[in-house]
């Protein structure tokens, strides 16, 4: 049976390009690192806002032209496992055309904009990482370690780069605070984009098995990948520190509540405390597990700190909630969910938990006990001897 050619308009667009599945953990971050760069980089509010909104739709635009480049060249292998992606099914002149299209709108916004130098290599990365990752006869995906770097690149680290360099383009810019920053969410995009895709690669291992694509996670096994997505959640976490210590000296108060909502909600999440509507919380079922938690949270408080510093800030925050209000809406809806159970549950549920550490506490005692008689005897006995 052919694949009927899904419609192109304005209505099918989002997606064609799949854009519910991405604007939010790409987007929501690339917000909150912007608005972080411009506090550091003491940034006029309206100025900030003007840059965040070009940032925002050059990000969209450029996005959605990536994703539609990598659906026309896996087609042929996403139909051998019956996944049905709408652009790989458009006509291969047709998709390279929209891909064309939308990265060419996204570059467009930047016409006349002068641009710093890192911003202008992270523009190209943008839009050349895509053609290497998914286009023949480069094809990074398929060539192991080098498809987990370009994909790490091209979906996190160029745009974080980007947007913090032109979000901090000031006089200032060139100071050290700046200068940090950009070092410390450089190494976070870096960090969390390796635990993304190897992650995704281990969910898809089975069907990248079938396809016989060469990704990194089945040239190292899966034991090796966990222990590589592991690590690269502690370095996340601890560049995700230092952003937020960076900016805490331009906007006191809003880094420690950025770092200390994500983390926790990360956290919870992890534990499968809290669950949302849209997905799994575990750390395979949800590739990424603090992204969740990067859509809404770290723009928000961002937003909320610089608008309590200064109202003129207002713009930009209304643009940070317009950005994250369709994942916003589901974590509120889970917060007054959870907020419900708390005040029901929550002395049971306390007394439970702390029921389940005495029993752990009590079982670790009684496993290390022969040990420890044993060295105390040890001890004893030499004692005696020097005596």
């Amino acid at each position: 049976m052919t694949a009927t050619a899904p419609a192109v308009g304005p209505g099918a667009l989002p997606g064609l390009v799949r854009l519910p599945e991405w604007w939010g953990p790409k987007v929501g971050p690339l917000v909150a690192v912007g608005l972080g760069a411009a506090a550091v980089g003491r940034r006029p509010p309206d100025e900030a806002a003007a840059d965040l909104l070009r940032v925002v739709a050059s990000g969209g635009l450029l996005g959605a032209a990536a994703h539609v480049l990598n659906d026309l060249f896996d087609g042929p292998d996403d139909r051998r496992i019956g996944r049905d992606r709408p652009a790989g099914r458009l006509p291969p002149a047709a998709a390279g055309a929209l891909a064309g299209a939308l990265a060419g709108a996204g570059l467009r916004i930047w016409r006349d904009q002068p641009l710093p130098a890192t911003a202008g290599v992270a523009l190209a990365a943008i839009v050349g990482l895509p053609v290497a990752y998914s286009a023949p006869p480069l094809r990074l995906k398929d060539r192991g370690g080098a498809g987990v770097a370009a994909d790490a690149a091209l979906a996190h680290v160029a745009p974080t780069v980007f947007a913090v360099s032109v979000m901090a383009a000031a006089p200032r810019s060139v100071d050290r605070p700046h200068r940090t920053f950009l070092a410390v969410t450089t190494v976070w995009s870096l960090a969390a984009g390796v635990r993304g895709i190897v992650s995704h690669q281990l969910a898809d291992a089975a069907d990248d098995a079938v396809t016989g694509t060469d990704t990194w996670v089945r040239r190292v096994g899966p034991h090796r990948a966990r222990r590589a997505a592991g690590l690269a959640l502690g370095l996340e976490v601890a560049a995700l520190v230092g952003a937020a210590v960076v900016v805490g000296r331009e906007v006191p108060g809003t880094a420690l509540a950025t770092g200390a909502v994500t983390t926790a909600v990360g956290v919870a999440r992890l534990a499968g405390w809290w669950q949302t509507p849209l997905g799994a919380t575990t750390a395979d079922g949800n590739r990424a597990v603090l992204w969740k938690a990067y859509r809404v949270w770290p723009a928000l408080a961002m937003a909320v700190g610089l608008v309590g510093r200064d109202r003129r800030w207002l713009p930009a925050a209304a643009l940070a909630c317009l950005a994250t209000v369709p994942w916003a809406s589901d974590e509120l809806a889970s917060l007054r969910h959870y907020a419900g159970v708390a005040r029901h549950d929550g002395p049971s549920r306390a007394a439970a938990g702390g029921r389940a550490v005495r029993r752990a506490a009590k079982g670790l005692v009684r496993r290390r006990a022969p040990g420890l008689a044993a060295a105390h005897r040890r001890r004893s006995a030499g004692t005696g001897t020097a005596g």
